[in-house]
């Protein structure tokens, strides 16, 4: 029963069609305004989904920097093939690779995340701008990202959505720290890198979601609410049906569909009632540059 009435949802909310590269609407690409710089973090395994996520971000807008976190195991190659596809985009991706020593430390993580979850922490050594948009690598862009990025942040650390999943299991009211819009220049100025891992070493008993536990014991108090546009979470509207929380259900296709369950769109096994999401992270991800490339030219 609950499958069924997610699924007729689902329908009802993507009553649109999924997006048509070949027919865009120029309305729906932002082609000029402020620079966004965004975040990915993952090993090379997961390359296919960083694509997958850049290439979402790039249907619905160009100038962007991109940062890509990672573990020393993308060859150069792989960068200069991907910047000479997306550079027409008024795109760029930087390789940014995290030193191993912090490593060996074995930082507990669940089981379905890797310690690439980790690279997060290094954004304020490595990345300079004042403001960034850190991205997971399991969730898609379906719009322009350009509103959420002018937030004003204020004297807060981050932006974020709350996670409804660690509130149903814990009790506990945290953040979702896969989608994170970043004062980059106050973690730098409160030395957050240094501050997590001396977290890590102190208080491990308290870390019940990895680095997200960290993130949220160091900002308690200090971080912007958005709402779950920014961040949808698939599979909460499982248990918000069952639990009568229908009114956190989003009205409108979601700006951010974020996959962060064990239960992933490119899985055999995933929910038959969640197949309009899954087809959605699909159609992104067999997009191609050359469809990117033409839908900003007929925009122009």
């Amino acid at each position: 029963m609950i499958a069924s009435e997610t699924m007729r949802w689902l329908r009802k909310l993507f009553k649109r069609k999924l997006p048509n590269p070949a027919c865009p609407e120029p309305s729906t690409i932002r082609m000029q305004g402020e620079q966004l710089h965004i975040v990915l973090a993952a090993d090379f395994g997961y390359q296919d989904k960083v694509l997958t996520t850049l290439k979402s971000i790039l249907y619905h807008q160009s100038n962007v920097q991109f940062y890509l976190l990672n573990n020393h195991d993308y060859p150069d190659d792989w960068f200069q093939n991907v910047n000479a596809e997306i550079e027409p985009l008024n795109a760029h991706i930087q390789n940014v690779p995290i030193l191993q020593d912090w490593a060996e430390q074995n930082f507990k993580t669940i089981e379905h995340i890797s310690q690439a979850t980790f690279y997060r922490y290094f954004i304020p050594q490595k990345i300079q701008a004042a403001k960034v948009l850190y991205l997971d690598s399991d969730l898609i862009v379906n719009g322009d990202l350009s509103a959420f990025y002018q937030t004003d942040l204020g004297t807060n650390f981050v932006a974020a959505v709350k996670d409804n999943f660690t509130e149903f299991h814990h009790g506990v009211m945290n953040f979702n720290a896969g989608v994170l819009l970043i004062n980059n220049d106050l973690w730098r100025q409160e030395n957050i890198f240094q501050a997590a891992f001396q977290l890590h070493a102190t208080q491990p008993e308290k870390l019940i979601d990895a680095d997200q536990s960290v993130l949220n014991i160091l900002f308690e108090g200090r971080w912007k609410i958005m709402s779950y546009n920014e961040n949808y979470q698939v599979g909460w509207e499982y248990m918000a049906r069952r639990k009568g929380f229908l009114s956190t259900l989003p009205k409108t296709p979601p700006l951010i569909v974020h996959y962060n369950t064990a239960l992933k769109p490119w899985h055999e096994k995933h929910p038959k009632g969640l197949d309009m999401y899954r087809q959605l992270w699909w159609f992104y991800h067999h997009l191609t540059f050359d469809e990117l490339r033409q839908r900003h030219r007929a925009a122009h």
